[in-house]
């Protein structure tokens, strides 16, 4: 087992997934007027250049360390996806990189 992993249960990786699934989709909080929602002008901006919107979020999100394998695979699904829903493309992106076990463990 990796020792990154150990502190880690299921129901924490879970919980954690969830709530950031909440969050990007923009339904966290129990009130209308407290939900947070996320600011995503940046990313809309990028979003019909998988490319450029892969090189944002790997500085935002993994300082830069994202592997080639993770890029690929997301690269791959953002492809499929139409370039008219920047939104979608964003989210999905977003969510694939925050569920993946790079994002999980600080390095």
């Amino acid at each position: 087992y990796a020792p990154e992993f150990q502190i880690t249960t299921e129901a924490g990786v879970v919980a954690v997934s969830n709530a950031l699934k909440r969050l990007v989709y923009g339904y966290y909080g129990p009130y209308e007027e407290d939900k947070l929602v996320p600011d995503f002008s940046t990313e809309l901006a990028l979003a019909s250049s998988p490319d450029a919107l892969l090189d944002h979020l790997n500085t935002l999100l993994f300082s830069g360390g994202m592997s080639t394998d993770l890029r690929g695979i997301v690269r791959d699904a953002l492809v499929a996806l139409s370039k008219k829903d920047a939104l979608r493309r964003v989210r999905t992106a977003v969510m694939l990189l925050v569920r993946s076990p790079e994002f999980a463990i600080q390095k």
